[in-house]
């Protein structure tokens, strides 16, 4: 009997050790997973891949709403275990502040990614200043070959694509120093646009004939030309 017990114990450590390693493995794997963006489709009984979207930039109190959920309030934000396949509506939202909006399509492993997000006033107001130096302000023409931008008549472009196409002809462009924006001038309102042609915004406008624009390094400020070499500006951070 007691061969027999001691048989039997070492056959019940032998399945536990056995039983642990694969609890242990398959916990591991499950893991790794999740991490990757996997999860349980319950309808389907199955481990599915899953996508993310990754919002970029340094902005506070605001309502990030993906279709009708509510997923944060500040910026940055990552987003995962979004179904793929399919494209969600992502909107960010702040009282005296113009909509920021996307509709972002989902690929299973991916993570679509936007930003350096900045959200602009409903209306900034335009005032005199002495002539900026505007070396150094506007980088339109110091940019590659590729990123250089481009207008034509109502087209605003890069080498390479197409960013936004209005009705009016545009008098000039330049880039934000974040490489993401650009602030250019049609039908003296001066407009911010994304560089994939997304959230384009009208944020100030003038009576006067507006036809050069520059943007601060710190991208604080812009700065427009109107008749006689006068030039007026609003500040984003007011």
């Amino acid at each position: 009997m007691t061969k027999q017990r001691a048989r039997s114990t070492r056959v019940l450590f032998i399945v536990w050790r056995v039983a642990t390693l694969v609890l242990f493995v398959l916990a591991a794997g499950l893991l790794t997973a999740y991490a990757r963006g996997y999860r349980i489709n319950p309808a389907r009984f199955s481990f599915e891949a899953t996508g993310a979207i990754s919002l970029t930039g340094e902005v506070r109190d605001v309502q990030v709403m993906v279709g009708s959920e509510l997923v944060g309030k500040k910026l940055p934000l990552y987003i995962a275990g979004l179904v793929p396949n399919r494209a969600y509506n992502v909107a960010i939202t702040k009282t005296g502040f113009q909509t920021w909006q996307k509709h972002v399509p989902i690929e299973p492993e991916k993570i679509a990614t936007y930003g350096p997000i900045l959200l602009f006033r409903d209306q900034y107001s335009l005032s005199p200043v002495e002539p900026p130096d505007k070396v150094g302000l506007c980088s339109r023409n110091e940019r590659s070959d590729t990123a250089r931008l481009e207008i034509n008549g109502g087209e605003l472009r890069t080498t390479l694509d197409l960013i936004t196409r209005v009705s009016v002809p545009i008098a000039d462009a330049c880039w934000f120093n974040d490489q993401y924006h650009i602030a250019y001038i049609a039908d003296n309102k001066l407009h911010v646009v994304e560089v994939d042609g997304g959230n384009d915004v009208i944020i100030a406008q003038s009576t006067e004939n507006l036809t050069a624009v520059a943007v601060a390094p710190d991208n604080s400020e812009i700065y427009v030309k109107g008749p006689a070499e006068t030039w007026r500006k609003i500040s984003l951070e007011d």
